[in-house]
């Protein structure tokens, strides 16, 4: 199973951000956070600053950055995050079958 580097980019006034964050805790996905203080609600509005419009050219939140591939849009974040609880979900199947076939594999060389 491969482990993913997750950075959510969010504000916490956000809903669009607040459904991505209830999505991640509910599925119990670990994830590095940085808030941005958006420029309708802060004067330095860190969404129009370069560094974050490198990230994100739109300066919308939230964006999250998986490995090295950066996503937006709530709902795209949201079927991502399910794809990798997929992937956790088959892998750990996947290893319980394996045991379960070693286990008839030694009751059946009797």
């Amino acid at each position: 199973m491969q482990d993913h580097k997750i950075t959510l980019f969010h504000a916490n006034w956000s809903f669009c951000s607040q459904m991505v964050r209830v999505a991640l805790f509910e599925l119990n996905i670990k994830f590095d956070e940085r808030h941005i203080k958006l420029c309708d609600q802060y004067a330095e509005g860190e969404n129009l600053d370069n560094n974050f419009l490198d990230i994100n050219p739109l300066a919308t939140v939230p964006v999250i950055k998986i490995n090295n591939e950066v996503i937006v849009n709530s709902t795209t974040i949201i079927e991502e995050i399910n794809k990798i609880i997929s992937e956790k979900i088959n892998s750990y199947i996947k290893e319980e079958r394996i045991k379960i076939i070693n286990n008839t594999d030694f009751f059946n060389s009797f």
